[in-house]
């Protein structure tokens, strides 16, 4: 079993602590603020720690604090390469469900660094900066299960589903962080004085699109609603 810092458990406590009707979460805000702020170290669970609080103190209405860690979370993560496609492999000694792991948080570092920075309506977002080659997360059951697939599936081969031979599964994960892909398209637009008609029309296309090819398994929701995170 894997050890985690002292100071992810703490932020996670923190977190807990507002579902616990015996628990103070002012008190262990506090806590969890002097964790957060004692982090040195690069490595992916400082990622996790940085995300989950950004997390915690949006839903608390903090969010000029929040961004502060989501983007910390994501000079972190880019500092350590965990948008390349062979991190999380390389990173896992070995252990499946710790590669998942390590996929999942940078693609959630992702949609959340891009929902937080849509709302502060900025125009790109840290970790929008680099071309993330980092292989797609599995579903959710499968996860939880242990039971990830062997070979996980690439944002490439997202992109080329509608003209593959192959009939291949992408999670809901998968389609979560395509509309924030979108988001980033419409983020960067909008920073253009007089933005051309073809880039606007390429945008509709893809919002289209999207809810278009979205499996009937799949919940159907606009783009604009993938500001949930887990």
């Amino acid at each position: 079993m894997q050890e985690y810092p002292e100071y992810l458990q703490t932020i996670v406590r923190f977190i807990g602590s507002h579902y616990a009707p015996n628990a103070s979460s002012d008190t262990l805000r506090a806590s969890a603020g002097s964790a957060a702020a004692s982090i040195n170290e690069t490595t992916p669970e400082a990622v996790q720690a940085h995300l989950l609080y950004a997390m915690a103190l949006h839903a608390r209405y903090e969010p000029m604090e929040a961004m502060q860690h989501v983007t910390k979370a994501a000079e972190t993560a880019i500092g350590l390469g965990m948008h390349l496609s062979d991190f999380a492999k390389f990173n896992s000694h070995g252990d499946h469900l710790y590669e998942e792991s390590l996929r999942r948080t940078w693609w959630e570092l992702y949609v959340a660094d891009g929902y937080l920075a849509s709302l502060h309506r900025h125009t790109n977002f840290k970790s929008n900066t680099v071309i993330a080659t980092a292989l797609l997360p599995c579903e959710e059951l499968a996860y939880n299960e242990g039971s990830m697939p062997a070979d996980p599936l690439s944002l490439h081969q997202f992109d080329a589903r509608l003209f593959s031979d192959d009939e291949l599964y992408f999670s809901s994960f998968c389609y979560r962080i395509d509309a924030i892909r979108i988001l980033a398209r419409v983020m960067a637009v909008s920073k253009v004085n007089e933005a051309h008609a073809d880039a606007i029309q390429a945008i509709d296309n893809a919002i289209a699109g999207w809810k278009v090819h979205l499996p009937n398994e799949k919940p159907a929701f606009s783009p604009t609603s993938a500001k949930q995170t887990r």
